[in-house]
């Protein structure tokens, strides 16, 4: 739901940065250093896990992490307000919405080269499946290195909104 703006009582939104798995053969790296930037589905993702490091891929995959400002942004859930007990759920949020709808533009091929997320942790509410996007958890966010996390603009966890990494220490929670 984001925070009401103080002038106009409307909701923020914040930057949408998608994560996601991808078979290995699909990006073109040598070493799989944590760190690096690859090409896939026309944008530039950072890798931040591999099976064993990072936050944890399936075998045979990495998992990416958004580079630049290329998804836009949205609302959490629009129009929610925080004294509804469901305004945090994550299945079908705007949120979730937005991470199908960037994954929806992808090519057949692009689609084939990701994995899908099971399920996701840390969310409220019912349990979402096969994500081929999703939004990284607080936990996962941790785990990120603050030089790949950092970025010009507040963007959304599964759980709440990250601002400036250099002045964020406590998560604030989506309401």
């Amino acid at each position: 739901t984001g925070e009401k703006d103080s002038v106009d009582g409307t909701y923020n939104s914040y930057t949408v940065r998608p994560a996601l798995y991808v078979k290995a053969e699909a990006v073109t790296l040598v070493p799989d250093i944590i760190g690096d930037t690859v090409n896939f589905a026309g944008h530039e993702w950072y890798i931040v896990g591999t099976q064993t490091k990072g936050v944890k891929a399936p075998s045979g995959c990495y998992t990416l992490f958004a580079k630049n400002n290329d998804f836009g942004d949205t609302a959490f859930r629009a129009g929610a307000e925080s004294t509804n007990s469901t305004a945090n759920y994550y299945k079908n949020s705007d949120l979730q919405k937005k991470m199908e709808e960037i994954a929806s533009g992808f090519s057949a091929g692009d689609k084939a080269s990701i994995v899908a997320r099971d399920t996701l942790d840390g969310i409220a509410g019912d349990a979402v499946n096969d994500q081929l996007l999703w939004p990284v958890s607080e936990a996962e966010w941790n785990g990120i290195d603050k030089s790949l996390r950092a970025f010009p603009a507040d963007y959304w966890t599964r759980e709440s909104w990250e601002g400036d990494v250099g002045t964020l220490d406590a998560p604030r929670y989506v309401y």
